[in-house]
């Protein structure tokens, strides 16, 4: 059986990237910022604070299952919260 998602021998990597910086050359003009972000420029900043806080309100309760790992001490105290 092949991996039909390896690249083939005779084609190098640089070739690949070549291929796919044309791609992207010939994809079009990238659309103006301006309208891109046009709905985030108006509205009421208050309203949706309040809105956040109605989020903040719910009470949701989470189950999180973390896997076995072995660690120093060192690398444990290193974690973050995230």
């Amino acid at each position: 059986m092949t991996d039909s998602n390896k690249p083939s021998d005779d084609i190098s990597a640089d070739d690949l990237w070549a291929e796919a910086m044309n791609e992207q050359v010939g994809s079009g003009s990238a659309p103006q910022t301006d309208e891109v972000f046009k709905s985030f420029d108006s509205g009421n900043v208050a309203g949706s604070l309040q809105d956040i806080d109605l989020i903040m309100d719910i009470p949701v309760k989470l189950t999180v299952e973390l896997g076995r790992t072995k660690m120093t001490i060192k690398e444990l105290l290193r974690l973050a919260q995230g």
